[in-house]
């Protein structure tokens, strides 16, 4: 493996020949988390992208072969830079030593290092050749999700957003292959605080649940400058840290889906309310919305009652969107069940 390691960080260094300063101040863990991403997504954006649906999964859980690839090329790269004592959490079904069980990431929270990974997260735009789409790792250290980044290749040239407690959020652009040579760092966009001028996001399974669809459509569009879909979670929360949204409303999501850019929504100044559906003991096939301070152990096991929901963005647009949100009266869509004029024959 040495000599093929030794190249893989000669090529690394290269990724930044410019504003280098930028990731060399970042630690150890959080800076394998950056050189990841950006082969990740190197991989993927010349995989193939036929959609399969995932054994035992619905029409709209599916996996490509660059989500595979770019999950092999994300462990490899992460163990070789952070070392083999890091533990790893992936979407995917990563297999060996220190890769952590989706259904009990055991050891998760008391890790001196553990990584938070999605090879792709919008599989579905990623196979129609849609730029909405990203690779993603966050990063934790006994507990605490310390830092993070995320790379979207196919977004207007690529964007790169990487963040470390207490050194801030970087935005770079243009960084997708060949080009790479030319990326510098970019300044935020500033997002209104005014409700007229505000960007709102919503997760697309958000659309599954017909309360937040009558939220968004009567109450919050009319107010606001725009909303729009978000399909992939973690890059509509990374759009949020650089200031392109507003506040994104997302309904409970696996960890992988926000552990990557939390920390870039702190450092620039932004909230995240998080909150989880649980069933209403007064209302039969029923949820209730209930407030979660904070992530906790649960939020990174897979089985859907753990997973966390959250309102993320400008501190007073977060709190707006808190309060309209309805507390009872929560049923999902099951997209495998819906019946009508859609429904394939």
């Amino acid at each position: 493996m040495g000599a093929h390691a030794n190249q893989e960080n000669d090529m690394d260094t290269d990724f930044f020949t410019c504003d280098s300063q930028f990731v060399m101040e970042l630690s150890a863990p959080v800076r394998a988390a950056v050189f990841a991403v950006l082969a990740a997504g190197d991989v993927a954006q010349w995989e193939d992208r036929v959609p399969r649906v995932k054994a035992g999964e619905g029409q709209r859980s599916v996996v490509t072969d660059g989500d595979t690839s770019a999950e092999a090329v994300m462990v490899r790269r992460l163990f070789y830079y952070a070392g083999y004592n890091a533990l790893i959490l992936s979407e995917e079904d990563a297999k060996g030593v220190n890769i952590l069980s989706k259904d009990n990431p055991v050891g998760i929270l008391e890790a001196e290092v553990a990584f938070v990974i999605d090879p792709i997260d919008g599989t579905a735009p990623y196979s129609g050749y849609l730029g909405t789409w990203c690779v993603s790792v966050g990063v934790l250290s006994k507990g605490e999700i310390i830092g993070g980044a995320v790379y979207a290749p196919d977004l207007n040239g690529g964007m790169l957003v990487f963040s470390e407690r207490g050194l801030g959020t970087t935005l770079m652009k243009y960084c997708s292959l060949p080009a790479r040579t030319q990326i510098s760092k970019i300044p935020f966009l500033t997002a209104s605080t005014k409700v007229k001028k505000a960007r709102i996001g919503r997760g697309v399974d958000t659309d599954l649940y017909r309360l937040i669809g009558e939220l968004v459509s009567a109450e919050i569009a009319p107010s606001v400058n725009m909303t729009a879909v978000c399909n992939s979670g973690i890059l509509g929360l990374t759009q949020v840290a650089c200031g392109q949204l507003t506040a994104i409303i997302q309904m409970p999501q696996k960890s992988w889906d926000w552990a990557g850019a939390f920390r870039a929504v702190l450092e620039t100044g932004r909230t995240v309310s998080f909150f989880r559906l649980l069933p209403d003991p007064s209302a039969q096939k029923s949820d209730m919305l209930v407030e979660v301070d904070g992530y906790d152990f649960d939020a990174f096991r897979y089985a859907k009652q753990h997973r966390l929901g959250f309102v993320a963005g400008e501190p007073d647009m977060v709190r707006r969107i808190m309060e309209q949100m309805p507390r009872t009266g929560y049923n999902r869509t099951n997209p495998e069940t819906v019946a009508g004029v859609w429904k394939d024959k």
